[in-house]
């Protein structure tokens, strides 16, 4: 998002130690990297078994936060998108999950459970579905739309 890995461009301390004290990252990083004819940064290509196997950990981690519920098994559907590369139709069918009002009751006391009975639980940049299965959609860094679904 920065475009560099200069330490010196991260407003964020945590990512600065990180990079400082982790060379190996730092060099995979840069090989992610394509320059334009400049030599200023083009694209990026990120690893994408590292990206998917985070967004399904994340994915997992807010299925059993907010249900209760845990998966073993391999998602049915898996998808991460840039949002500026996003159509506008596209976005607002990642933002509108659930489509009509929820049917099933999630997990007795669970956080989505009590989101349905219209409880003040702070909100996030994430939903959990769980009408035909488990559906997670989340924004990470206000850039990436991922979505990741396991069906009954």
């Amino acid at each position: 998002m920065i475009g560099t890995t200069d330490i010196e461009g991260f407003a964020r301390e945590k990512v600065r130690r990180s990079l400082s004290r982790n060379r190996p990252l730092t060099a995979q990083l840069e090989a992610c990297r394509w320059d334009d004819d400049t030599g200023r940064p083009w694209w990026w290509q990120p690893d994408e078994a590292r990206v998917r196997n985070v967004v399904i950990k994340l994915a997992k981690g807010h299925a059993a936060y907010e249900l209760s519920e845990s998966w073993h098994d391999e998602p049915d559907a898996y998808s991460v998108r840039a949002i500026p590369a996003m159509l506008e139709a596209e976005r607002q069918e990642f933002e509108c999950i659930g489509g009509e009002a929820q049917c099933l009751w999630p997990e007795l006391g669970s956080r989505a459970f009590l989101r349905a009975l219209g409880k003040s639980v702070p909100p996030d940049r994430y939903s959990v579905d769980w009408q035909t299965g488990i559906d997670v959609r989340m924004v990470i860094g206000e850039y990436l739309a991922c979505r990741v679904v396991w069906n009954r």
